[in-house]
C-alpha cells in the first residue's frame, strides 16, 4: 500500500497533467509537447462522444380511405453506428384514429452515413378528421431520441366524373415554307362520357403572314367509353420562317379542354423562276398561259389576278393551279367574269377584248409573284 508521501505526489501529478491537458500542452521528458483534442479526448474522456440524430418530412396529409407515408431519416453523428431500433407511436386520441406503423423495426448505420425508414399512416372511410402527432423514436444501448411527426386526415377526394380528353398523334410539327401538315386529333370517353364535342383551332402568334389552321371536322359526337376523330391541317402559303403554337379547344356542356401543338415553319431550299411562253386567249372569258419553270423546286400555283388597263381586277384565292416541276411546261387556264363564279372583282367588269394588254400575276404556294403581259 502507497505511503501517504506517495499518495501526495501522484495526486500532485494528476493535477498538473489535467492543467497541462486543459491548456493544450504536456510535459514529455523537460520538454512541452503541443497534444490534439482527440487525443486528450481518449486520455480524459473529454472528446465528443458518438451519437445519432433523426429528421422528417412531416407533415403528410391523408384522405380518408387512403394511406399516408412520413420518410424519417437517421444520420451517424461522430463517426457512429452500429443497429438503431426504431418505433412509431400515436399519441393524439380519437373515435376512430389512424393506424400508424413503422415500416421497419430497426436501421443499421455506418460511420458517417445515414438510414431512411416510413412511417404508415392509415386513414379508414371512418377515421375521424383531424390532425395527429405520432412520436418516433430510435434507440441504441444508452443512446435514445425521438421527434414528433404530423399527420392530417382529411375528407376524401370527390369521386372522379364522366369527361372526355383529345390527344394529337403528333406533339410537335415540322413543314416547308409554302407546304402544308396534318395531324389527327382523337377525342376520348372517360368514365362512359356521351355528348357531343365542338372543336375549334387558331394558331399564335397571329398576323397576315402567318400559316393557317383548320379542321376538317368541328363537331364530334363521342360515343359512351369510345372515341372520334378529325384532321388538323396547318397550310403555309406565304407564311413567314419560325415557330408557331396550334391551339385545339374542345367543348361539351360544361366540360372545356384544350390541347397544344407546335408547328415549326423552315424555309424552303431552292428558287422559284417561272416564264410565260405562250399565251392563247380562247375566248372572251379564258385565256391558256404556257408556262416553264426554270427554277430549282417545283412550284404550285394557288392563285392569280387579272387586271386591265383601267386598273379593274378579277382575283381567285385558293386556285387549283398547275404544279409544274422544274424544267417542265406547265398549262395554267385563266378564266374571269361569267367564268370564274369564284373570283372577286375589283372595279368594274370586263373582258379580254382585242388591241388591249392584260396583267396577269401568278401567285405560288411558296409566296412568290410571277407577273406577266400579255395581250389577244
Amino acid at each position: 500500500m502507497p505511503s501517504l508521501g506517495l499518495r501526495r505526489h501522484i495526486r500532485l501529478l494528476s493535477v498538473l497533467v489535467v492543467g497541462l491537458a486543459g491548456t493544450g500542452l504536456l510535459v514529455v521528458g523537460f520538454g512541452l509537447t503541443p497534444l490534439s483534442g482527440s487525443v486528450l479526448g481518449s486520455m480524459f474522456g473529454l472528446g465528443p462522444k458518438s451519437d445519432f440524430s433523426m429528421t422528417s418530412d412531416s407533415p403528410t396529409t391523408v384522405p380518408r380511405g387512403q394511406m399516408g407515408t412520413i420518410s424519417v431519416t437517421i444520420n451517424s453523428i461522430n463517426h457512429f453506428s452500429g443497429s438503431v431500433s426504431v418505433t412509431a407511436t400515436l399519441t393524439t386520441s380519437a373515435n376512430v384514429p389512424p393506424v400508424v406503423a413503422s415500416g421497419q423495426s430497426s436501421v443499421s448505420l455506418t460511420s458517417g452515413g445515414a438510414a431512411s425508414f416510413s412511417v404508415t399512416v392509415s386513414a379508414t372511410t371512418s377515421t375521424t378528421l383531424g390532425s395527429y402527432n405520432i412520436i418516433v423514436q430510435g434507440k441504441t444501448g444508452m443512446l435514445s431520441h425521438s421527434i414528433t411527426v404530423t399527420a392530417q386526415v382529411t375528407p376524401p377526394p370527390p369521386p372522379p366524373t364522366p369527361d372526355f380528353y383529345f390527344y394529337s398523334n403528333a406533339t410537335s410539327m415540322t413543314v416547308t415554307q409554302g407546304g402544308s401538315v396534318n395531324a389527327t386529333l382523337t377525342v376520348s370517353s372517360i368514365l362512359s362520357y356521351s355528348g357531343t364535342v365542338a372543336l375549334t383551332a387558331s394558331i399564335y402568334p397571329s398576323s397576315v403572314n402567318s400559316p393557317t389552321v383548320s379542321l376538317n371536322r368541328t363537331s364530334l359526337f363521342l360515343p359512351a367509353g369510345g372515341n372520334n376523330a378529325t384532321i388538323v391541317t396547318v397550310n403555309t402559303f406565304n407564311a413567314t420562317v419560325g415557330y408557331y403554337t396550334i391551339s385545339v379547344s374542345g367543348i361539351s356542356g360544361s366540360l372545356s379542354h384544350t390541347l397544344d401543338i407546335s408547328v415549326s415553319v423552315n424555309h424552303f431550299v431552292g428558287f422559284e423562276q417561272l416564264n410565260l411562253e405562250l399565251s392563247y386567249f380562247s375566248s372572251a372569258n379564258n385565256v391558256t398561259l404556257y408556262v416553264r419553270n426554270t427554277g430549282s423546286v417545283t412550284s404550285t400555283l394557288v392563285w392569280y389576278s387579272v387586271t386591265d388597263s383601267s386598273g379593274d381586277k378579277y382575283v381567285l384565292s385558293g386556285w387549283n393551279g398547275p404544279v409544274i416541276n422544274p424544267n417542265q411546261l406547265g398549262i395554267a387556264l385563266v378564266r374571269i367574269g361569267a367564268s370564274c363564279p369564284r373570283c372577286v372583282l375589283y372595279g368594274s367588269a370586263f373582258t379580254f377584248t382585242p388591241g388591249y394588254s392584260y396583267t396577269i400575276t401568278l401567285i405560288t404556294r411558296y409566296g412568290d409573284l410571277f407577273t406577266f403581259t400579255a395581250a389577244p
